[in-house]
């Protein structure tokens, strides 16, 4: 129940995160010279939800696979890999 109470705890803070984010005036500035992008927008549209995905797929093979036999790192590696 730690694994899953951790990574619940993960998505939690990716919310709160997506708020700070949003309301903060550090972000606001451009991830370029040639002010295309912020990195309000960049933290929203790729760093934060490539956590929370990775945190919510964790969460589903914990819940899924919590079964010792049908554990295996590569098997892990190999799907987190496909899912980045």
């Amino acid at each position: 129940m730690k694994r899953i109470h951790a990574l619940l705890a993960v998505q939690s803070f990716v919310a709160i995160l997506v708020s700070v984010n949003r309301l903060g005036t550090w972000t606001l500035g451009f991830v370029l010279p040639n002010e295309f992008l912020r990195w309000v927008d960049l933290n929203n549209m790729l760093i934060l939800p490539l956590i929370s995905m990775v945190a919510f797929y964790l969460l589903k093979k914990t819940i899924e696979y919590d079964s010792p036999a049908r554990e295996g790192r590569s098997h892990l590696t190999l799907n987190l890999l496909f899912l980045i």
